[in-house]
């Protein structure tokens, strides 16, 4: 439900959901009898809390000492906005000592929402509101590495190294306690302090990323400031203009079933209505390895997307045996039913690319990507020229100088390939139509996720299209392949 819908029915509601809760809590005994209990803020926002939190905090058996309230503190503008609107700017500038000489829409507005001076006003409307100690569970700013460079990108990132400490600061005063945000990720957007990981980033668990903002919330503490910079690489890096590309390494960790490596862009529900094509251009190379003789190693590459409220998935298979050499290609994918199909253009929330297989281990290097409109121009979607993707499973990814790399076999085949073996599952059975220049004998296995061949025959194709129904033996992830001669038709398949 919307906030703006929410009113003293759904409150009252809500209250017997708490009054329930507390009591359920101190009747079980032991350490729950007096154990600290927290109460969060509808939709955990900090208006919220002051307009129905504040009147309605439910009794507590055990006193007035073991409850807290909660709110999340993410002041959009300046927190989490990247795109101008109607109603308003970004605040990139956060700050009278932050505000930037050629960028000053996106200064902060004095006394405006997210300004410096709303945060004093919520910390003290919260403190007049709650007689209980107040977490706020919570709280951060993006980095706009993408948006910004040189001298502005370090106003910016000094201004959100004065956010977090005017939010610590604030928080020792009026006895809140606060928790920053810190997911791990170091892309564009990311709010990290502190390294979380390693196979995806260079340095090692527990490296400090951004000095800045924790030597602020320290200095907020009193405590010693670190030695050490966090800025200066991120404006160098800003200022470089060199053409890199997203070079993803893929190892297998696994014997006994397949592996997805994963490249993911997220959109947040960017509207592609006007977009009839996606293009991009690609080296893909490697090499699958049998783990013993009676296993059928295999590697494919699928563009994906997921869209819509309910997050549907669409992928297209885009290489359907990977080589173990390539060469620069340029890809360009209709979005349509004669490509890729994406259930919800108007609402996408990610796309990427999967390289599923079995035993596969190689690289792939991709720049450009580009969706295209019906006259023939095109927008840029992601050239990696600063940003690296976020990537998952067996993948790793740095940005390379586009000029070193190339060379190897062209894999244009494939690419044919990949749009001519269709198929469609209909009360279990796999039905697949694929076409073939000549007539001749071609092989069938279905396989498994084990790369298991679990259903394997031959038939005589004609020259065009040709039609195979299978009935499979088992469920979940397979494997279709066709082979006739130096041709090779291949496809994921999953069953439920």
């Amino acid at each position: 439900m919307h906030a703006s819908n929410f009113n003293t029915n759904h409150m009252a509601t809500l209250n017997t959901y708490h009054e329930t809760m507390m009591q359920a809590v101190r009747n079980s005994g032991g350490n729950n009898a007096t154990r600290t209990v927290i109460v969060q803020a509808l939709q955990t926002d900090e208006n919220l809390a002051h307009k129905w939190l504040k009147d309605n905090l439910p009794t507590d058996p055990a006193g007035t000492d073991y409850m807290m309230g909660e709110f999340h503190f993410y002041p959009y503008q300046f927190s989490l906005m990247e795109t101008d609107d109607s109603w308003g700017n970004c605040f990139y500038y956060w700050g009278e000592e932050n505000y930037s000489t050629t960028d000053t829409q996106h200064n902060a507005i004095k006394g405006a929402y997210a300004s410096p001076e709303y945060v004093d006003s919520v910390f003290q409307m919260l403190d007049n509101d709650f007689n209980i100690p107040m977490v706020i569970g919570e709280f951060g700013a993006i980095k706009r590495l993408n948006a910004l460079s040189g001298e502005n990108l370090k106003l910016h990132l000094q201004s959100r190294a004065s956010f977090y400490g005017k939010v610590a600061e604030l928080s020792k005063k009026h006895g809140f306690v606060p928790y920053a945000w810190d997911t791990g990720d170091e892309g564009n957007g990311n709010m990290t302090i502190i390294r979380r990981q390693t196979h995806k980033f260079e340095g090692n668990v527990g490296d400090i990323t951004d000095y800045e903002v924790l030597n602020a919330m320290r200095k907020a503490y009193g405590m010693d400031t670190l030695a050490g910079n966090s800025i200066d690489q991120f404006v160098a890096a800003s200022q470089d203009t060199s053409n890199k590309s997203a070079v993803l390494t893929y190892t297998s960790t696994r014997t006994d079933s397949s592996e997805t490596g994963t490249l993911r862009i997220n959109l947040g529900g960017k509207d592609w209505s006007q977009y009839n094509a996606i293009s991009f251009d690609l080296i893909i190379q490697g090499t699958t390895a049998p783990v013993t003789t009676s296993e059928y190693p295999w590697a494919n590459l699928s563009l994906f997307a997921m869209s819509g409220n309910s997050w549907a998935w669409d992928d297209y298979t885009v290489v359907n045996e990977i080589p173990t050499k390539g060469k620069w290609e340029t890809y360009k994918i209709p979005l349509s039913a004669e490509g890729f199909n994406i259930t919800d253009k108007s609402s996408v929330m990610t796309v990427g690319l999967n390289v599923y297989g079995t035993q596969f281990n190689g690289t792939m290097a991709i720049d450009n990507i580009l969706l295209w409109k019906t006259d023939g121009t095109a927008d840029t979607l992601e050239s990696f020229n600063k940003n690296k993707p976020t990537v998952e499973g067996t993948a790793s990814v740095t940005l390379q100088s586009t000029a070193t790399l190339g060379g190897g076999l062209a894999i244009s085949q494939e690419k044919a390939l990949a749009s001519k073996l269709k198929f469609n599952v209909s009360n279990g059975i796999i039905n697949a139509s694929f076409e073939t220049p000549t007539a001749g004998k071609a092989n069938v296995l279905l396989l498994n996720s084990l790369g298991q061949v679990v259903k394997s025959f031959s038939m005589q194709t004609k020259q065009g299209l040709n039609h195979i129904s299978i009935e499979p033996t088992s469920r979940g992830a397979l494997f279709l392949s066709i082979k006739q001669g130096s041709m090779h038709f291949a496809t994921p398949i999953h069953l439920k």
